[in-house]
């Protein structure tokens, strides 16, 4: 009976187990080849302007079902990467979804986000985020 019951459960571990696996490798080559320019290539976005912030001049892009991934949001920052950088964009993919969530026509679509990747340039970069429906009870 033993060897019956870790039988099941391995097979079950096997199965479900590789489905996990997959889709976080799958996953995780999305992630890689991510770049701003694959989104300027070959997504049309449904928001993108830039905008000053702090001295800093920043830019915005949202795109829906782009690069595989069904909600795309990038900030683009023009000044060196460091910790000053790191949080403006945090604070602006904040404030851009408490924006949205604070919406009454949003109370059913309430979003959080993912961090996917920043990509480093010469005079800035850009930050990849994904937005996510949340669940609220």
């Amino acid at each position: 009976m033993k060897k019956i019951v870790l039988l099941l459960v391995f097979v079950l571990f096997s199965t479900f187990g590789c489905a996990h696996f997959e889709t976080y490798f799958e996953r995780t080559k999305k992630i890689d080849v991510l770049t701003i320019e694959k989104i300027n290539n070959t997504c049309e976005p449904t928001i993108a302007f830039p905008f000053t912030v702090f001295n800093t001049e920043m830019f915005v892009l949202r795109a829906e079902q782009c690069a595989g991934f069904d909600d795309l949001f990038a900030l683009g920052y023009h000044t060196e990467t460091n910790e000053f950088s790191e949080t403006l964009t945090k604070l602006m993919v904040l404030e851009f979804l408490r924006g949205h969530n604070a919406d009454p026509e949003n109370k059913d679509n309430q979003l959080g986000y993912i961090f996917l990747k920043e990509e480093i340039h010469e005079h800035g970069g850009f930050v990849f985020y994904e937005f996510k429906v949340v669940e609220l009870d």
